[in-house]
């Protein structure tokens, strides 16, 4: 195998190692009569690389992604299309990790939608 064709396959080996580790999830939330929106969710045993983006409607956010675990982030006055990127590392411990995003809107009684796209590492 020549030099080239290392490089070739090493390429490829990364192409498709990030092609099975990308994961793009497109969301539905329901804000309450007060423009809240919660969820928990339990991200796994390898750190999680997230970018988030609410696509509607077209209002102003306030969105916290906490876990048990560290990581996360808090950030203010969000606007449709704005990316939040934040990780969530796993549990050093012998327990589930636990995350949970809070959403604020300027409006209620709404249904909106975002994307999350998200990587794993160990």
């Amino acid at each position: 195998m020549n030099l080239q064709q290392a490089f070739d396959e090493i390429f490829r080996a990364v192409v498709q190692s990030v092609e099975e580790n990308l994961n793009v999830h497109n969301f539905e939330f329901d804000l309450d009569g007060n423009g809240n929106f919660h969820t928990d969710f339990h991200p796994g045993r390898k750190t999680i690389h997230c970018i988030l983006w609410i696509k509607d409607p077209n209002v102003t956010y306030t969105i916290t992604i906490t876990s048990s675990d560290e990581g996360g982030g808090h950030w203010e006055k969000v606007h449709v299309n704005d990316q939040l990127k934040f990780d969530i590392p796993p549990s050093l411990e012998w327990h589930k990790t636990v995350a949970s995003m809070d959403v604020h809107a300027t409006v209620a009684n709404q249904k909106g939608h975002g994307v999350i796209e998200f990587t794993f590492s160990s």
